[in-house]
């Protein structure tokens, strides 16, 4: 047993209590190169061992092509311009229901293929809902079936929440041999409440009690409500009322706010400030939910943190949010928030009536 001592000058010390020959060298090597197989072998036979079965999937296609049979000129065909950019779940969904309607219309559903996308490919629909693809024609046929003469577009656009499946079926009910559907929508309609509970903003508001300041830029048009009792600057208590209201006043504006939007609005759409060092307003928005569906008609609320996103896009998160907040059947705002300033500037130059907007 050899022992090296690397301790020169400015350097520590390191002992290496194994021998340091060639034919330990070697051996060192050899058992490397041992298990960096045994792993590569593991990986590919994991790998290919759950691989789908793509010769099967190509099989079932293929079957699909032969076992077309051109029919009737009188046959009536409709195509759902589907991007397949979801999930497989998301997909399946967009096919049953695509299929639903084109055999509730009397029209044969002209189908895609599903698409695998951690792996980008197509797979056959027949490989895993045979019953859609009965009495149905893949969309490689359409232009088979369908001349550009015989073909329509069309897009779907629902504005009410029970108005969709009625929508979508009259649309489909034209005349046109061809339907191709390239826009589907349900416009829902919905209430947006803007609602800060940080405490950087709690005491952002506490800092306006000794300003004295008034509402933020666009929040203080003389044609905006403003929640009973009206903001008295030179008030503490009336700004903090204002800028960090009690749930309670959140819920009087929300109520404010449903009288006057369409009786079809039971959502609610709560804009929020969470960040992982804020999470304590999470309470907050679970207790605001329970009230809002037990004393209102509202019957369901989503809000900014079940946003899907990855790391870093929150600033495009608040660019979302304000999206949701101007298209809002009724929007809920914060007189001191220059976020609530944007969306009523917005929602005003998108030719909302200022009449939908309530400020805290």
């Amino acid at each position: 047993m050899m022992e090296v001592d690397m301790g020169s000058e400015g350097t520590t010390g390191l002992k290496f209590p194994f021998p340091c020959t060639a034919g330990s060298m070697r051996l060192h090597r050899r058992l490397l190169l041992v298990v960096a197989a045994v792993l590569s072998v593991t990986y590919l036979y994991t790998h290919f061992s759950t691989r789908p079965p793509y010769a099967l999937y190509a099989e079932l296609q293929d079957l699909e092509l032969k076992s077309f049979i051109h029919p009737e000129r009188s046959t009536r065909y409709v195509h759902f311009n589907n991007s397949h950019t979801g999930d497989y779940t998301s997909q399946v969904h967009d096919v049953l229901m695509s299929h639903f309607l084109a055999t509730a219309s009397d029209r044969v559903y002209l189908y895609e293929p599903l698409v695998w996308h951690p792996r980008k490919q197509e797979i056959s629909l027949t490989a895993f809902l045979l019953g859609v693809t009965r009495d149905s024609v893949p969309v490689s046929f359409m232009h088979d079936v369908c001349s550009e003469e015989d073909t329509t577009h069309v897009s779907i656009h629902a504005n009410a929440i029970n108005q969709p499946w009625t929508v979508a079926q009259t649309t489909l009910a034209a005349t046109a041999r061809c339907l191709v559907v390239d826009n589907w929508s349900a416009i829902l309609e919905y209430i947006a409440v803007h609602i800060q509970r940080a405490d950087d903003f709690r005491s952002h508001c506490r800092s306006l009690t000794a300003s004295r300041k008034a509402f933020t830029l666009w929040n203080t048009h003389p044609s905006l409500r403003v929640l009973h009792p009206p903001l008295d600057p030179s008030n503490a208590t009336s700004v903090i009322e204002h800028c960090y209201p009690p749930s309670l006043r959140i819920l009087d504006a929300i109520q404010d706010a449903l009288e006057r939007a369409s009786p079809l609005v039971k959502t609610a759409y709560l804009l929020h400030d969470e960040e992982w060092n804020h999470l304590a307003i999470y309470p907050q928005i679970w207790k605001l939910e329970a009230v809002l569906k037990q004393r209102t008609r509202i019957i369901s609320v989503v809000h900014s943190g079940m946003m899907p996103t990855r790391w870093g896009d929150g600033d495009f998160k608040v660019g979302a949010d304000m999206e949701v907040a101007i298209k809002a059947d009724a929007f809920v705002g914060i007189g001191y928030s220059s976020l609530s300033s944007q969306v009523v500037a917005l929602r005003t130059a998108f030719g909302r009536s200022i009449d939908t907007v309530v400020l805290l």
